[in-house]
């Protein structure tokens, strides 16, 4: 199996942020909420992942009809999918993302990819279980689903994903189109070692 990180790795972007302004340009009122937005990428540092993501999310509730809000705005974005991907794309592909399950999961059931998120209550806004799917708590989702079964390669854009990496035999660090591996058998290889395999 492979596996994936979602936003800046598989999708060009993040799709909160998109979701966001996707909602603001058909819900104008969804202003009042900028403020929070803005106290939670300004204070980011200081604030524990769980309280971050509940502060970018919130916003949701104040949406009506949510689900097809949802499925609208994949209706428009659904070509942010990275070409690359699309191209080595394989049936047991996982997607394990830190964003909303209700938003990552209608993405990766158009694109036929299995789905790990975190999972939030589209009527409160809250998450579900308490944690997101983010950092060290990847690795605990990934085996609450699939046990101990071996994952060949992980793909994030972020080195906060290095649990997956580590997880994975092989971990590949992307930047828009250029991935590189990073990571083999769980070891963080040496910077002269590292190969470009992509871009």
């Amino acid at each position: 199996m492979n596996g994936y990180d979602f936003d800046e790795t598989i999708l060009k972007g993040n799709s909160v942020r998109r979701f966001f302004l996707y909602c603001w340009a058909r819900l104008p009122y969804l202003f009042i909420y900028l403020p929070v937005l803005l106290a939670a990428v300004i204070f980011k540092r200081c604030l524990s992942s769980n309280a971050f993501y509940n502060m970018l999310t919130y916003f949701v509730k104040l949406v009506p009809n949510k689900e097809k809000f949802v499925r609208k705005y994949w209706d428009k974005h659904i070509n942010k999918i990275q070409r690359w991907y699309l191209d080595q794309q394989r049936d047991d592909d996982i997607i394990i993302s830190a964003s909303p399950l209700y938003l990552v999961e209608e993405a990766c059931n158009r694109i036929g990819a299995r789905c790990i998120a975190t999972p939030v209550d589209l009527k409160t806004s809250k998450v579900i279980g308490g944690n997101h799917c983010y950092g060290t708590q990847k690795p605990i989702f990934y085996r609450q689903q699939f046990g101990d079964a071996p994952l060949e390669t992980f793909y994030s854009d972020s080195m906060s994903d290095e649990p997956m990496f580590k997880l994975a035999k092989r971990g590949y660090l992307v930047k828009g189109d250029k991935i590189t591996l990073i990571y083999q058998d769980g070891v963080l290889l040496d910077k002269d070692k590292q190969v470009r395999v992509n871009g």
